[in-house]
């Protein structure tokens, strides 16, 4: 409670928009622990100060919990935060919050993004795996028919189709599972099950 009040107090000394991130080693809601909840009164007292502040809170997009007690058996918590004040979100509506992979801490790293709103398509990119299969050639060939028009802009049109086909192709065959959405992906496991070492 002295922390809440430490910030309520730190408000009136700033006169700019303001973000508060971190461990704030409390829940707001009941469904913001695993387990049995005990602490309904520190709770409410948490909210009132979110609303005394007029924070608004940036929800975290891939995870449910930010913590974990680590044990063979773990308990999980939500106790790790973003909140804004209504003139930071008004400057930047596009921020988001993502959970990293939690490697040393028992806290998973939080990671603000701010979003670029007007974005540039990606360039066309060639995968070196896409040359091992067939399939390469057979979309090469479907798209350079004989006695097609050879303008720039045609040109263009076959590549976006080929490189269109080839990506929904590489989707299908390979997905996007790389290593940093294994070890996200057993960590959301965790959050609901026990996990074998």
């Amino acid at each position: 409670m002295e922390f809440l009040q430490e910030l309520l107090n730190l408000k009136g000394l700033v006169k700019d928009p303001w973000m508060l991130m971190g461990d704030f080693n409390v829940v707001r809601w009941m469904s913001d622990r695993s387990g049995v909840m005990e602490e309904f009164q520190l709770m409410d007292r948490y909210n009132e100060f979110i609303d005394l502040l007029q924070l608004l809170e940036v929800p975290l997009q891939n995870r449910n919990y930010t913590w974990s007690s680590k044990r063979p058996e773990p308990s999980f918590s939500k106790l790790d935060r973003l909140f804004l004040s209504t003139e930071w979100s008004s400057r930047f509506p596009s921020i988001s919050l993502q959970a990293l992979e939690m490697a040393v801490s028992d806290h998973v790293p939080l990671l603000l993004c701010c979003k670029q709103l007007q974005t540039s398509p990606k360039p066309p990119r060639l995968e070196k795996a896409w040359f091992q299969y067939p399939f390469l050639r057979e979309v090469v060939n479907h798209n350079w028919q004989p006695g097609v028009n050879n303008d720039l802009a045609s040109f263009q049109t076959r590549c976006d189709r080929m490189h269109k086909e080839m990506r929904m192709w590489h989707l299908q065959n390979f997905g996007k599972f790389n290593e940093q959405y294994a070890v996200l992906f057993f960590d959301k496991i965790e959050e609901h099950r026990s996990l074998d070492r």
